[in-house]
């Protein structure tokens, strides 16, 4: 009894100090609306030009992979240019380092 009871009375004096210091409200405070900066555009574009090739790709037919039976990947010169394509795309926000210590 004696280890519950101290427990108990530290826990009070936990949640007694934390209320004075202003974590017992029990909201959150409001959240600043922040525009999209320029990265963060730049990001968007970057996913959405990484999605318009893998559907471009997929809707073409140039790269099929097909899984039944067994795995059988087409492997073209689009599947190829594609593979090199997505990374390209993925890394292409990072080349873009004005605004940003080194």
């Amino acid at each position: 009894r004696a280890v519950t009871a101290g427990s108990l009375d530290r826990s009070l004096d936990v949640a007694a100090t934390l209320e004075v210091r202003g974590y017992g409200s029990g909201r959150r405070p409001e959240r600043a609306a922040r525009p999209a900066s320029r990265h963060d555009i730049h990001f968007a574009l970057a996913a959405l030009a990484m999605l318009a090739a893998a559907i471009a790709t997929r809707a073409s037919g140039v790269a099929r992979f097909d899984i039944y039976p067994l795995l059988h990947p087409t492997l073209g010169a689009g599947a190829l240019l594609t593979a090199l394509a997505l990374p390209a795309l993925a890394l292409a926000p990072f080349l873009y380092r004005r605004g940003i210590e080194p």
